[in-house]
């Protein structure tokens, strides 16, 4: 059985993929999408066999396998053993923790290279070496072709092989869905949700500067919000539209689908066969807010607004479709 989990952004992705990796799970991504930085590039696909587990990491052999057009679909494996920490930090722009507000995560280590380089290297006549491995998991955008409907094919077979679960992001392809919809309806379709609102909201302001960029991009919560309670409000409204579209988007093609609720609902029980669980609020970003200096005082802005928001839309039970 196939899982399709129909999330959007901040809700439940890096958890599922920390959920599915804990359980040796391979797990399906694709950047084939309208907005994302590596834009209609890569599908990639997360395989993990775990040797020792521990709480907070496991002793693992990590392959990464990257589906990606040079002239013509290839595949190149991104393999290694690894001590994988199982949750490292935010990785946004958060409102509530000031220090990233700076950037998030940066990455450590990276080799920058020449456009003569990647030209050199990205030809198919490297695929297997570390140079093209390299390629494939850091230009991507520049290496390579994006990935079409027709670079594709017929080869949704081989691509899904063994998948136990695929992450179905709101920006991927119009193509793609459409290639996939025999594979939905054969699989098990899940909506995340937050049955939490005041959480749920809390969180969804605190990724305020980059979580819907197409529509806010920076900038400082508190003080937009004293310019400008509107706005705010229209930015809150958007993730339930985000549901919505995706609710649409499930019932016109007539694929079927279940809810899953974040707050409430058992991972283990939803999702069979993945017995080793791990703490619901694992990858919560609140053990990382803590750290922040003044904590509470920027939390509680934070929390009003949420409060206030959900109060002016008279939210009680949770907003399904």
């Amino acid at each position: 059985m196939t899982y399709y989990y129909w999330g959007f952004t901040d809700t439940g992705k890096n958890h599922l993929r920390l959920f599915a990796k804990a359980n040796d799970k391979i797990y399906l991504m694709s950047t084939v999408a309208n907005n994302t930085a590596k834009n209609g590039h890569v599908i990639v696909k997360h395989i993990t066999d775990t040797h020792y587990r521990e709480t907070n990491w496991n002793d693992q052999t990590y392959i990464k396998r990257i589906y990606h057009n040079n002239n013509g679909l290839r595949v190149s494996d991104i393999s290694n053993r690894q001590i994988f920490s199982k949750f490292t930090g935010i990785g946004h722009l958060s409102q509530i923790h000031p220090n990233d507000l700076k950037g998030g995560i940066t990455i450590k280590n990276k080799t920058n290279l020449s456009d003569e380089d990647i030209k050199k290297y990205s030809d198919v006549k490297y695929i297997g070496t570390e140079i093209y491995r390299y390629l494939c998991s850091r230009y991507t955008s520049t290496a390579f072709q994006p990935l079409t409907r027709e670079v594709v094919g017929n080869q949704w077979d081989e691509i899904l092989e063994d998948v136990d679960c695929m992450q179905v992001d709101e920006q991927l392809r119009d193509w793609i869905i459409e290639d996939l919809v025999p594979y939905f309806r054969e699989g098990t379709n899940l909506v995340p949700f937050k049955s939490d609102h005041l959480d749920n909201y809390i969180s969804k302001l605190d990724g305020f500067a980059n979580f819907i960029p197409e529509i806010q991009y920076g900038g400082n919560l508190l003080e937009i919000y004293e310019k400008d309670k509107e706005f705010v409000w229209m930015w809150l409204d958007q993730w339930n539209i985000k549901l919505k579209n995706i609710v649409e988007k499930l019932k016109e093609r007539k694929i079927p689908f279940t809810y899953f609720d974040l707050d409430k609902d058992s991972y283990k029980d939803v999702f069979k066969g993945w017995d080793y669980e791990i703490p619901r609020d694992f990858s919560h970003r609140r053990k990382f807010w803590i750290t922040g200096k003044d904590f509470e005082k920027r939390y509680s802005k934070v929390k009003s607004i949420a409060e206030e928001y959900i109060e002016l839309r008279k939210f009680d039970e949770p907003v399904l479709y």
